[in-house]
């Protein structure tokens, strides 16, 4: 069960899938910023569990304020959603929820710890820079990855060898 709609379209499915695949190696460590009912952690996951990594998932599982999101969560309980799907497609040890906001957290997270970050947290632009900013410098130097959902480029928009 999806609330509010699938949340990632197919082609953004190929393409995190191809980022995570990219960085993914034995104890890899990812990290998402939002996770919602888990479109994007069940990807992530799967690549860190194929070489016994881990995903950490910052997210409080209450929408953002004034969204239909927002309103879906004060109905109905988001984050027993999303770990029944985790636990569904047999993520329950990849997979560690951090159940708090993202500035809290990156507060106790270590600088050049994670392979890759994908960032679909709070949508407002100044959120969205707040997140950046918090979470860029823990991306590791080598290689490391900074991403995130809800841009407004498509994969047809770009060369294919991309």
């Amino acid at each position: 069960m999806i609330l509010g709609g699938e949340q990632i379209s197919p082609e953004q499915k190929i393409v995190l899938h191809k980022l995570a695949g990219s960085v993914a190696k034995p104890g890899c460590k990812l990290l998402e910023v939002g996770s919602w009912c888990g479109d994007s952690t069940v990807i992530l996951g799967k690549a860190a569990q194929k070489y016994g990594g881990h995903l950490f998932c910052v997210y409080w599982w209450k929408g953002n304020f004034g969204t239909e999101l927002d309103k879906i969560a004060c109905n109905v309980d988001v984050f027993s959603v999303f770990w029944s799907r985790i636990c569904s497609e047999g993520l329950e040890d990849v997979v560690v929820p951090i159940r708090t906001r993202s500035d809290i957290a990156a507060q106790v997270l270590k600088d050049n710890t994670f392979d890759l970050i994908f960032i679909d947290g709070d949508h407002r632009y100044d959120a969205v820079i707040q997140d950046i900013k918090l979470y860029a410098p823990l991306v590791k130097r080598e290689k490391g990855i900074l991403c995130g959902h809800d841009c407004e480029g498509y994969i047809s928009d770009y060369d294919s060898s991309f």
